[in-house]
């Protein structure tokens, strides 16, 4: 089912909760007090992810069963934030990893002070430096493979390859877990949506990859850990 209205265009922009990309490359350090490396990761060595050619992109098994937390932004504008953190929760079920909740909202306080949008890239380099926190305050997950999408054909062959993604339009941003190739040949993206379970079927809706904004960036994430907190701080991480 494909759901995406003007209303629901008006919605979103109403919130304002996604900023355009800044120009330039995204940047994350590995450590506190390294020097910032430009995001795109691919196996630690490639610099982009490999393209998978449109005539071989099949429509993937559905991966809506692997849902364990339901991300709400309500009346934030953290669309951001929760749409990351939707993409990292269907990656931590993927990689059999425990099922703890994480604080999407901790992570949006921090990084807009709690009131206005968020930068796609800020929240991949946060989530590769600093890493997300867990609702138990315990852990983190730090994001460590990923890649600075430069097109929707980079996005779609990420899903392909296991990935998930966060992208954006209307000056919103959504987490797309699989890909959906229509008969015609239309492609699709299977999206969770952070507008609660009332949306859509449950909070899911197909979107064209067509209508995909790339004036927004979009991150595709691959690898993650999920990292104890030290009392003492954890050496590699960033105050």
């Amino acid at each position: 089912m494909k759901i995406w209205t003007p209303e629901h265009s008006a919605r979103a922009q109403a919130s304002g909760g996604l900023l355009k990309r800044t120009p330039g490359r995204w940047f994350f350090r590995r450590r506190r007090g390294d020097p910032p490396e430009p995001i795109p990761i691919w196996n630690g060595t490639l610099d982009s992810c490999p393209i998978v050619p449109k005539p071989e992109r099949i429509t993937q098994p559905s991966c809506r069963a692997l849902e364990w937390q339901d991300i709400d932004q309500g009346q934030t504008s953290a669309c951001a934030l929760g749409s990351f953190c939707h993409a990292l929760t269907f990656l931590m079920a993927k990689l059999g990893m425990a099922r703890t909740p994480l604080d999407w909202y901790r992570a949006y306080v921090t990084l807009s002070g709690g009131r206005g949008g968020v930068e796609i890239g800020t929240v991949l380099g946060y989530a590769m430096s600093t890493g997300i926190p867990t609702l138990d305050g315990k852990s983190v997950v730090k994001v460590t493979e990923a890649w600075d999408a430069d097109s929707r054909e980079a996005i779609v062959s990420g899903l392909q390859k296991g990935a998930v993604a966060t992208f954006g339009h209307d000056v919103h941003a959504e987490c797309a877990v699989t890909e959906v190739v229509e008969t015609d040949g239309e492609e699709n993206m299977d999206v969770r949506n952070t507008w609660g379970k009332g949306f859509g079927e449950q909070g899911w809706h197909f979107f064209p990859l067509s209508e995909v904004e790339m004036g927004y960036g979009a991150a595709i994430i691959r690898a993650l850990e999920l990292r104890p907190i030290d009392v003492g701080g954890l050496p590699d991480t960033e105050e």
